[in-house]
């Protein structure tokens, strides 16, 4: 199997138009590789600062507990990885699409927890899959 990092030269820059005297100004190079979905996912639904986390916390604000099946952030994680190049970036705009009707009115499209004044709000692979489909954010 070929990877680019065993063969990268730091001359090679050069070869494609890089200046030696911007070069120098690195320490280091270092060549990335493409994320997988199963690292999107790690890193959608891990960090305590990914997305899905900060929308966590501002819909606990709200009185509704954030939640999403494992199907969804796996479908999440497949969509933001045919973007490619611009890596965990992607998740933003991806989980965008989906979650943006529901912070606009985050009261509003959400059901009760019985027994409780709290609202549950659920992101399963069917709302993941009909927001993808229509490309922007899911009419509910």
């Amino acid at each position: 199997m070929f990877h680019l990092r065993y063969h990268f030269k730091q001359e090679d820059l050069f070869d494609y138009g890089m200046q030696p005297q911007f070069l120098s100004r690195f320490d280091n190079t270092i060549i990335l590789e493409e994320l997988t979905p199963d690292l999107l996912k790690q890193i959608f639904l891990g960090p305590e600062d990914s997305v899905f986390n900060i929308s966590r916390r501002f819909f606990r604000k709200h009185g509704i507990d954030l939640e999403v099946t494992d199907e969804a952030a796996q479908r999440i994680a497949f969509a933001a990885a045919e973007a490619r190049r611009i890596g965990a970036r992607a998740l933003k705009e991806v989980y965008g699409r989906i979650v943006k009707p529901f912070e606009f009115d985050p009261t509003g499209k959400t059901e009760p927890v019985p027994g409780t004044d709290r609202r549950r709000l659920v992101i399963d692979e069917d709302l993941v899959t009909r927001s993808l489909r229509q490309g922007q954010a899911v009419q509910v």
